[in-house]
Formats: C-alpha cells, sequence, structure tokens
C-alpha cells in the first residue's frame, strides 16, 4: 500500500447488489446443460469486478462480472476453458486462479478445484464457492 499509495490507479469497484435475478434458461437451453446452482447463485448476486484475497497462504484472484453481457461471455469461456481439462469426471467451469493453480468449479458437485492443467495436476480446495470467498483473507498494509 505505502509503495503505491499514491500512485494514480483505477479504484476497485464496490459490490453493487444485483436488482434483477439472471435467468439462466435460455443459456442453458443453448448449451445443453444445467448450470450448477452455486454458480448461479455466484453471479446473480452482486456485480463486481474482482474479488482478491489470500487462501492458504496462495493469492487468490475471482474475476467479476458487471453487467448481464459479461455474465454469458463468463459461462461461455468458463466453461470451454474447462473443457480443455485433462479431469473427465464432470464438466468444469474457470472461477479464478490461486497461485500457481486456476481454480475451475466441478459443474456437478460444486466443489473447487485448483488445476495445473499441464502438469496434469488437481487438488479440491473447497466444497463451494461460497465457502471458498469466506475462507479468503485480506491483507492490507496501512
Amino acid at each position: 500500500y505505502e509503495k503505491y499509495r499514491d500512485a494514480n490507479l483505477p479504484q476497485p469497484m464496490i459490490p453493487i447488489l444485483q436488482n434483477e435475478h439472471f435467468n439462466f434458461e435460455e443459456l442453458e437451453s443453448n448449451l445443453g446443460f444445467i448450470i450448477h446452482d452455486d454458480i448461479k447463485a455466484f453471479l446473480s448476486a452482486y456485480w463486481f469486478d474482482m474479488i482478491e484475497g489470500f487462501f492458504m497462504d496462495r493469492y487468490v484472484n475471482i474475476h467479476g462480472c458487471q453487467n448481464t453481457e459479461s455474465v454469458i461471455n463468463d459461462i461461455i469461456t468458463g466453461f470451454a476453458m474447462g473443457d480443455k481439462l485433462f479431469l473427465s469426471d464432470a464438466q468444469y467451469w474457470y472461477l479464478g486462479g490461486c497461485d500457481p493453480y486456476s481454480m475451475y468449479v466441478n459443474n456437478t458437485t460444486g466443489e473447487v478445484m485448483g488445476v495445473i492443467t499441464y502438469e496434469k495436476q488437481a487438488l479440491p480446495l473447497s466444497d463451494s464457492i461460497s465457502n471458498l470467498i469466506m475462507s479468503m483473507k485480506c491483507e492490507l498494509g496501512f
């Protein structure tokens, strides 16, 4: 914080409560499968830029959504990224990063996995997105 205190950096977006529930039915119909309720709840609560913090002493960043179009884009690209995984037990949706892992959500169970695709390595991080976020810690250097 001290190092960048006087820098002219963009301010993070304050989360904004979504006033309309996003309708996933058409998107699910186009995709050909049902999206896990935890993913839907995560993408339907707030508009935000990013959630950053630490989980298990690792830096974590979870990408956000700022509008309806970004929800659609996020779902489509997130599952496309998950299709490239070596895991074949379910469909996976990209959530963000947990250094050095990429985080994916198992669309069947809602479990969050840390994955290094090129090393074919995966480890369970949390049983849900909400538990992962609740377990994250923020550190501010004031």
